[in-house]
């Protein structure tokens, strides 16, 4: 008996470039919303006496802010996928209801261990747990269901 859920293709992990393509989405984006709050700002600033210079760096701050803070949100979602637990309310908790004290409980809290990954097998081998053929590029034994399993460090 052939299950499909058994042999269905692994999830591909996300390439180096595409986290470096989204972390500059977020930069660019953060550029832009600090741009049209410095425009939006300048002449009320210059009404009030508050020098050029002083309005950029509350800007220039304001923006590294957002970026820590965004970094945190993908950094804790992300780490909680890797160890089973769902990501969105981890990352919830820890980013949006407990930021910046969050974080340091997210690290004391959370599971030393990574989840298991399943991989396929490269080669035919015989089963570990009841002995049957299990063929190349299956993640799992049809007959018992044992998957091979790599800890991911």
């Amino acid at each position: 008996m052939n299950s499909p859920a058994m042999n269905k293709p692994l999830p591909m992990m996300q390439s180096h470039w595409s986290r470096h393509r989204w972390f500059g989405f977020v930069l660019l984006l953060s550029l832009v919303i600090a741009g049209i709050v410095l425009a939006k700002n300048w002449n009320e600033a210059h009404e009030k006496g508050i020098s050029t210079r002083d309005l950029i760096l509350a800007v220039l701050g304001l923006l590294g802010f957002l970026i820590l803070w965004m970094s945190t949100l993908v950094w804790s979602y992300r780490d909680a996928e890797s160890r089973g637990k769902s990501g969105a309310l981890i990352a919830f908790l820890v980013g949006v209801i407990s930021w910046p004290w969050g974080v340091l409980i997210w690290l004391a809290a959370r599971p030393s261990q990574r989840i298991l990954r399943v991989a396929p097998y490269e080669e035919d081998i015989d089963c570990p747990e009841c002995g049957m053929k299990i063929k190349a590029g299956w993640t799992a034994c049809r007959n018992c269901c044992h998957q091979n399993q790599e800890v991911i460090r």
